[in-house]
């Protein structure tokens, strides 16, 4: 998407061009996957939520998982396939070869009233913003408050079933940070989304250039927090890390001493 900048900052119609080819396509897919990924985490947390808070329907969860993921993968097409009716580019003969040749706006279907209230602004922002969010909320501080409960709780049963039950821990643990950056990067989406229902028409008249900056930095931030999972998964789980110290010495060939020391250090 940064293909636009870089047209504006070369003054280039070729790159525009090109940008505004595949622009609508893109904005659809990426917005299918941020909220397909979003109810999948919402899953996994409620999967995890049941490990450590209601252990009785794991039974359960375990007979319809693949349909539990493929409902979420669902949704989001569901929810944000209609994007790619709701722009319109327009030609501008008399600009052509210019910067200005081409421009992007809203259809008919995205101007229509009753859509854009009852299916943009109230169903798809609840379904896909506000539901998962304050429910991720909700799970992650259930399983917060269910691990420091156990955290003291002595351990009585054999070694294996203990290097389980910590691997276990190690995966919520791991979860719990998870939810925690994607709700940090999210709260100031939910908050405008809020202060839409409220008040749009005040929002985008009197703040119109907050309401942009909030918007563009909405996007930064769940880009953010997409590129800090990896580096999430790597600190709480001490195997996935060792993997990585492997994998960085066979890349930037260590010495086999160095290379035990840093595998030592893991445990």
């Amino acid at each position: 998407m940064s293909l636009s900048q870089l047209a504006d900052y070369f003054m280039s119609p070729l790159l525009l061009q090109a940008w505004y080819t595949y622009t609508v396509p893109m904005i659809t897919i990426s917005h299918i996957a941020m909220t397909s990924s979003s109810f999948l985490i919402l899953a996994a947390t409620f999967e995890r939520y049941c490990i450590t808070v209601v252990p009785k329907m794991m039974g359960c969860l375990k007979r319809y998982r693949d349909y539990i993921a493929a409902f979420d993968i669902i949704v989001g097409v569901m929810t944000k396939s209609s994007l790619a009716l709701e722009f319109k580019i327009k030609q501008n003969a008399e600009c052509a070869g210019k910067m200005t040749e081409y421009s992007l706006y809203l259809s008919t279907i995205a101007l229509n009233p009753t859509y854009n209230v009852l299916w943009r602004l109230w169903f798809r922002n609840i379904i896909t913003i506000l539901f998962p969010f304050f429910l991720l909320a909700f799970f992650n501080s259930q399983i917060v408050i269910a691990l420091q409960r156990n955290q003291h709780a002595a351990s009585t049963g054999e070694l294996g079933k203990n290097q389980i039950k910590g691997r276990v821990r190690t995966a919520t643990r791991t979860l719990v940070f998870v939810v925690f950056t994607y709700l940090l990067s999210n709260i100031l989406n939910v908050i405008i989304t809020i202060w839409e229902y409220i008040d749009f028409e005040n929002l985008v008249a009197e703040y119109k250039g907050l309401y942009i900056f909030c918007t563009d930095l909405v996007s930064l931030l769940t880009t953010l927090a997409g590129s800090l999972r990896l580096s999430v998964y790597a600190m709480c789980d001490p195997q996935l890390r060792m993997e990585f110290k492997r994998g960085a010495c066979k890349i930037f060939k260590f010495p086999l001493k160095f290379k035990v020391f840093l595998i030592k250090r893991t445990f």
